[in-house]
């Protein structure tokens, strides 16, 4: 069974939602250099059509890059979801999407802010079938070689500037009260998508694995994105965005946020959502690091569980300041014996 051939790793990540249990730290090794990695290009296949045969050889492409790093003793899960881009958490509304070699994009179906009046989600769109046809697919076939997990999903601000454009930022100031009819609609709609992967997905020892690969307590959903709020100020975003992602969370016990280092100056109002148990911080270009978003907004991220990208450069810091909390580190390595003897210290200053 996985979950007894990964028990040490799932006991380290359910003391990090242990009100009770202390300060802990899991290491995960998401990129080992030396391995690389081995493609599955999304815009080689059709789709609908070729669903299940591309759904088969991801699968057996992450079989094959486990096995190489089988030796490694990090907390990472073999994990696996359907997988489509990121236009899939937009384009079961409907409208044109563009398939790259690794994602997708979705184009704007909206001409105005009011237009989301004239959308009706259809619970058949082809992307939804795929989902459903895929968790079906990976649950019956791969169950024994991953553990199968949440896909994520858009904010309500998110789903907003994807089905509307960048015209989103102009209607804040033009069309506000339609802005406001949108954002209630993406509410509604995210919350559709988001039950539906919360019925496909199974559970492993109370409790769900999310889209970033960490368990969380059932009822739980992960990761949800607010990219689109690094490009409004913080009072914008409590104007148009701030309520409507308290609704979308509210049905959840725990709800993991994805969030980038360029839209830090929002971190103090997504880390008042109660509902909010874990804040991943990514590093962007040009940007302070993780670590150093997360050392401005150490007071403010109190209580939090939180999720950093570190690498050789800064992983000994981190590991310093996080004394004191309970934290997730995404770490790069460029070799296999690199990233064992990251292991070792993470687990040297976080012992079981």
């Amino acid at each position: 069974m996985l979950t007894e051939r990964y028990a040490a790793a799932l006991t380290r990540m359910k003391k990090l939602f242990d009100q009770e249990a202390g300060p802990g730290c899991c290491l995960m090794v998401r990129q080992i250099a030396e391995l690389g990695a081995e493609p599955v290009p999304l815009n080689r296949w059709r789709f609908p059509e070729d669903n299940l045969a591309y759904l088969k050889a991801r699968a057996e492409a992450l079989k094959r890059a486990w096995q190489a790093r089988s030796m490694l003793d990090d907390d990472s899960l073999p994990t696996l979801s359907p997988y489509y881009g990121i236009a899939e958490h937009s384009a079961f509304i409907g409208g044109p999407v563009a398939f790259e070699t690794d994602t997708s994009y979705h184009q704007p179906i909206l001409d105005a802010a009011d237009g989301w009046r004239q959308l009706a989600p259809d619970p058949d769109n082809s992307w939804l079938n795929m989902f459903r046809e895929g968790y079906a697919y990976y649950r019956e076939q791969w169950s024994d070689d991953f553990f199968i997990k949440q896909r994520g999903a858009y904010g309500p601000m998110d789903l907003a500037n994807m089905i509307r454009g960048n015209d989103l930022y102009y209607d804040f100031y033009d069309e506000p009260q339609a802005v406001h009819g949108l954002m209630d609609f993406c509410v509604a709609a995210n919350r559709a998508y988001l039950d539906l992967q919360t019925g496909l997905t199974p559970d492993y020892s109370g409790g769900i694995i999310c889209g970033f690969d960490i368990w969380m307590p059932r009822g739980s959903y992960g990761h949800l994105s607010e990219d689109a709020s690094c490009l409004c100020s913080p009072e914008q975003y409590r104007q148009f965005g701030l309520e409507r992602l308290r609704a979308q969370i509210e049905p959840y016990q725990a709800v993991l946020l994805h969030l980038h280092s360029l839209g830090r100056k929002n971190i103090p109002d997504f880390a008042g959502l109660d509902k909010v148990r874990v804040i991943q911080l990514s590093s962007d270009p040009n940007q302070p690091t993780s670590l150093q978003v997360y050392r401005e907004y150490q007071a403010e991220l109190h209580g939090k569980i939180v999720m950093l990208e570190v690498d050789q450069t800064d992983l000994a810091e981190a590991v310093e300041v996080l004394q004191d909390s309970r934290s997730v580190l995404f770490y790069q390595a460029k070799t296999l014996d690199e990233a064992q003897q990251a292991v070792n210290l993470v687990r040297s200053r976080f012992p079981d």
